[in-house]
């Protein structure tokens, strides 16, 4: 038979199934005609006839069950049956249906979403062509490494062959867009030629750099607009290429507007860039070094593997080329070196060791929740005995049974399965959208078809374990031993091993999230907690950008952080004002390598690295930071006076620790400079982002760990370009915003503020990584905890019911009702105890895996640990004493007279 004709008799015996029934009547009908009257011409007599053709044929329900029986249809039909048994069976006990279906799908649902985080960070390609050869090229020396200078990128370009091309980028600079309207702050990106077309940077208008746009210092103005600025500054002017705009007070071109959806590199640890430019027009506009400075580190490097080259090759010719360089600039380049790393682990790095703490701590939940339905399944198996055992007496197959237990189970997971893929879809476009704004805008997290495929394979899975959980115990059925009894003998719940293996299972699991859960909240705790030894309170900071022709000349700049400072100093609610040069509480944005100057030098691997802050005279008070020795900058701290500088205790401590810093004098790792004298030590504070991702991808302790070194030098000695202004208000914040803006307006229109926040606000918002990670571990943990003291609970539960005759008879033998509670609370806290110290074994493995996870403890942090225990005990004695107290209320009587 056809397949065709197969399945349309198949759909006719379900679909008609009256009309089947009727036609097959008619058949057995014509066929016991026949044989009738064929044994009538065999000359038997019309009754015998008809008596020897039924006794043949035998009973005619039988032959049509035989007959209904050889037909695939009668397979689904069985299949549909069971189906709708399974469905009454588990409407008969709604909460035990509920729970299994919630526990599932927030596993399932936990799991599949995170999968979606993993496949990103660990699978999917970058949105870049040819993104598997993209290589991140940095610098490294002794004790750390960082962007490349742009000699090194030229070198890279000319001298290395493992390269079909490389690119440089400087993306720390941001400058204004001024025209008739209040100037704007926007986000720059100084690039060479080939650095968008390596990233396949989309057009909606015009073109981007070409290779003569890059060769005269100062020569080609022309601009790249991001699709943002296009659309909110200059409405989607169809007609933006070739207009003049104007950039830090200088006219340039926009030749080009790149895609929406195009996300720079740079993104990961920096702000979108809003505007790009030639490297070549850096210097002009902000006022740098020249590109041939060598020691200018300060660039994004960006190679293309040519094809066959593999990485390690690459990092070989690199390493030729940073020692030719160190040959040819000892001064600069001795102890330096080049690297490279593929451009995803740059990318999506920062995510990895969250991810994978997070889909560990998502398969444990589900791996307990699992671990609970089956207990549970246990249970009813073990109270559905006699049904099983009368099933088995009335010819059921154990093949049909089995068919009927999968089939529950199956049901219950695709449940559950799909309410987790509706979670699912939902948690993934919130992580998503949480990742993109507050995280990195180049990882990107969008629901699509494997979130579905995890949930189904997820749900196979569950119904695989829990069917063959229940199939086993149920071939453990023995016929007539559960025919024979009654009462509550013939609920009899067998052997319990299985179900106590699952509980010790069930919490140790437990445990290990439980004490990861705490870790993190410790950790978290000590990150608020800590304090940046300075105050935060009542201080509000923006940025100002003074670049451009207009402030190239140093003074200018000098000039109007004194005019700014007075301006504000008499606004009724200011205290104070302070100037400093890197951001506060971000990567600072200049470092400097010094060196104590009676000591000599070998080469830049001696040097100290020391994050330099450029500040006004009274910011340290401002701040609230504790000079320890010597004296704060005054105003006659100018640029015709000599260098002068405020270490950090842990600098001091570094170069002269058995003697007073005050009047030492350092170098810096720039020959040419005079040396500086220290005029103060001040106490160590940390402006750096305390809780970075990218540190712990890197390896790095996270930033409240260890020494900061910081140097401080006066504004007017060194002003740099980009500034951050602090003000110590006393009153509302209402109306300061514009008030500040408006300021700055007054001493030059063209001059934009950007990211005016309270201090505190900018701590609130850092603190958000570390803050979803523990409430995610949080909730992981609560979980838990309920799921495992369900477990238990139930065990104790099922044992009071099963044990009640035998606890009637202890009681009407005499024994004491503190004795029949201390037996089992003993059985059931010899459970917890051996999950509790199995969940401590493993805990020491999980927390490993948190171990750069972690701020200011250790993995075995022992707080945490004799913390967690306790409430351990106590949520595993709460879910055994429940069991025994109604144990309790067992009568004696009662019990005896069943039998």
């Amino acid at each position: 038979m056809s397949l065709f004709k197969h399945l349309s008799a198949v759909s006719r015996a379900l679909l008609g199934k009256v009309k089947a029934e009727q036609e097959l009547d008619d058949e057995l009908r014509e066929y016991l005609a026949q044989n009738v009257a064929g044994k009538m011409e065999a000359g038997m007599s019309a009754e015998e006839s008809q008596r020897a053709a039924r006794m043949e044929m035998g009973s005619l329900d039988a032959v049509k069950e035989q007959v209904h029986a050889a037909g695939w249809e009668s397979r689904v039909e069985n299949v549909m049956r069971d189906l709708r048994f399974g469905l009454r069976t588990l409407r008969k006990n709604p909460a035990f249906s509920i729970l299994g279906v919630a526990t599932l799908a927030i596993g399932i649902g936990a799991n599949a979403a995170l999968f979606s985080v993993v496949q990103a960070v660990l699978f999917k390609p970058l949105p870049y062509p040819s993104a598997g050869r993209l290589m991140h090229i940095f610098a490294y020396w002794p004790g750390g490494f960082g962007n490349i200078t742009y000699p090194d990128y030229v070198a890279a370009l000319e001298r290395s062959h493992s390269f079909a091309d490389v690119a440089a980028c400087e993306s720390w600079g941001s400058i204004a867009l001024t025209g008739p309207e209040r100037a704007i702050q926007l986000r720059t990106a100084f690039v060479t030629p080939n650095y968008l077309e390596l990233l396949g940077a989309p057009r909606v208008r015009g073109r981007i750099f070409r290779a003569d746009e890059n060769t005269v210092d100062g020569g080609h103005a022309v601009a790249v607009l991001s699709f943002a600025v296009w659309q909110q500054q200059y409405g989607s002017d169809p007609g933006i290429i070739g207009r003049v705009i104007q950039l830090n007070h200088a006219p340039y071109v926009v030749i080009g507007v790149l895609g929406q959806d195009f996300h720079d590199l740079v993104e990961v640890e920096d702000p979108r860039p809003e505007i790009w430019l030639p490297t070549t027009m850096a210097r002009s506009l902000l006022g740098q070094a020249p590109l041939s400075d060598q020691a200018f580190s300060i660039y994004w490097g960006l190679g293309l593997l040519k094809p066959g080259v593999s990485e390690q090759q690459a990092r070989h010719d690199l390493a030729a080329v940073a020692s030719q360089m160190e040959r040819e600039q000892p001064k600069t380049h001795r102890g330096r070196g080049m690297d490279l790393q593929p451009v995803s682990a740059y990318a999506n790095g920062m995510f990895r060791r969250p991810a994978v703490l997070l889909m560990i701590g998502a398969g444990l939940i589900l791996l307990i929740g699992c671990m609970n339905i089956a207990n549970s399944m246990l249970v009813r198996i073990a109270l559905r005995r006699r049904e099983m055992a009368m099933r088995r007496a009335l010819g059921a197959s154990s093949k049909q049974l089995a068919r009927q237990l999968f089939l529950e189970c199956g049901l219950l997971a695709f449940a559950g399965g799909v309410a987790g893929l509706l979670l699912a879809l939902w948690l993934t476009g919130l992580l998503g959208q949480w990742v993109h704004n507050k995280v990195s805008s180049v990882l990107q997290l969008r629901p699509d078809g494997w979130v579905a495929v995890v949930a189904i394979i997820l749900s196979l899975d569950t119904t695989l374990v829990l069917g063959l959980v229940s199939v086993l115990d149920a071939r453990r059925v023995k016929l007539w031993e559960t025919l024979g009894q009654s009462g509550r003998q013939g609920m009899s719940l067998g052997r319990s091993s299985v179900r106590k293996t699952l509980v010790v299972a069930e919490i140790g699991f437990s445990v290990m999230l439980v004490i990861g859960a705490g870790l993190m909240l410790r950790s978290f705790g000590e990150l608020v907690t800590s304090g940046l030894a300075f105050r935060t309170d009542h201080l509000l900071t923006f940025r100002v950008s003074l670049s451009g022709v207009k402030y190239n000349d140093k003074l200018k700049r000098t000039q109007f952080a004194e005019a700014f400072t007075q301006k504000e100093k008499a606004v009724p609610g200011i205290e104070s004002v302070s100037l400093l040069g890197p951001s506060m509480l971000g990567h600072a944005t200049w470092v400097m390598s010094i060196f104590p100057q009676e000591r000599h030098a070998r080469g830049p691997e001696d040097f100290v690295q020391t994050f330099r802050h450029s500040i006004s005279p009274g910011t340290l008070g401002n701040l609230g930071i504790t000079l320890l020795h010597g004296r704060e900058f005054t105003r006659f701290d100018t640029a015709q006076s000599p260098d002068v500088a405020i270490i950090s205790e842990s600098v001091a401590r570094e170069f002269w620790p058995q003697e007073d810093a005050v009047g030492k004098q350092l170098n810096g790792i720039d020959p040419t400079r005079p040396p500086i004298t220290v005029v103060g030590v001040a106490a160590d504070a940390r402006h750096r982002q305390r809780y970075d991702l990218a540190d712990i991808a890197a390896d790095w302790p996270l930033g409240g760990l260890g020494p900061q070194r910081d140097l401080y030098q006066p504004y007017a000695q060194r002003p740099n370009s980009d500034i951050t202004v602090a003000l110590r208000i006393n009153g509302a914040t209402s109306g300061l915003a514009e008030s500040v803006i408006a300021s700055v307006a007054a001493l030059d229109r063209d001059l934009a503020v950007d990211d005016v926040r309270l201090l505190d606000d900018r701590i609130r918002e850092q603190n958000q990584a570390p803050a979803v990670l523990s409430l995610l571990m949080a909730g992981y943990a609560l979980l838990a905890l309920v799921l495992a003291a369900l477990g238990v609970y139930s065990v104790m539960l099922q044992s009071v019911t099963h044990r009640s005759q035998e606890i009637g008879i202890r009681m009407a033998l005499g024994a004491q009702r503190s004795d029949v509670l201390s037996m089992l609370l003993k059985e059931g806290m010899s459970l917890s105890a051996l999950g509790i110290l199995s969940g401590l074994s493993g805990a020491l493995v999980f927390s490993g895996v948190m171990s750069h996870l972690l701020y200011g403890i250790s993995t075995r942090d022992p707080l945490t640990f004799l913390t967690v225990v306790p409430i351990l005990i106590l949520v595993a004695l709460a879910a055994c004493l429940l069991p025994a107290l109604r144990a309790l209320r067992v009568d004696p009587l009662a019990t005896l007279r069943c039998d």
